[in-house]
């Protein structure tokens, strides 16, 4: 309640106490969904009157841009941009899970399987701690397909001498 009285004088009158704004600021309120069974406080009606509103969504390539700037593993991304439902497996639809897959929960999924001091054990199991086990075991064995795999500049290099695997697994991802 005392952050929305601030936030009514802020849209009112761009000022905080004596404090005033400058011409270049600009007033972003975020929260979370009501339906999200997250944290969410109803904002009042005169509030909501004098915002304008967006829902944002996850865009999986955006997500994958900003993730190689982040130094996370392109096995990872390409994991992605091929199984980009599984990027937000959230669903306010269903009962709540526990564990669900989300930008951010893959951040953590990222930093599990990329850590050279835990043991593959518990690097499984945080995995599927993180993101879900679903998630996680498709994830890790595409891992283990793509680690396997020859590089394109190999294949460019050597079209002949690359050897090729004859798994269907392994001749589809060489392909994609």
């Amino acid at each position: 309640p005392q952050v929305l009285g601030n936030a009514y004088q802020l849209t009112n009158e761009r000022r905080l106490g004596e404090h005033i704004l400058k011409p270049n600021v600009r007033i972003i309120l975020m929260g979370n969904r009501e339906v999200d069974r997250g944290i969410a406080n109803r904002v009042p009606l005169p509030l909501c009157n004098r915002l304008v509103h967006f829902e944002l969504t996850i865009d999986v390539r955006a997500f994958c841009e900003y993730a190689l700037t982040q130094g996370i593993p392109s096995w990872l991304i390409a994991f992605w941009l091929f199984r980009s439902e599984l990027v937000n497996t959230y669903d306010p639809s269903k009962p709540p899970e526990k564990i669900v897959a989300t930008p951010r929960t893959w951040f953590k999924f990222a930093k599990f399987i990329t850590s050279p001091t835990m043991p593959e054990e518990i690097k499984t199991l945080a995995c599927m701690g993180s993101v879900g086990r679903g998630p996680a075991l498709e994830a890790i064995g595409y891992k283990e397909i793509a680690m396997r795999v020859p590089s394109i500049k190999q294949i460019v290099n050597d079209p002949r001498g690359t050897p090729v695997p004859n798994e269907l697994s392994m001749e589809y991802a060489i392909a994609v």
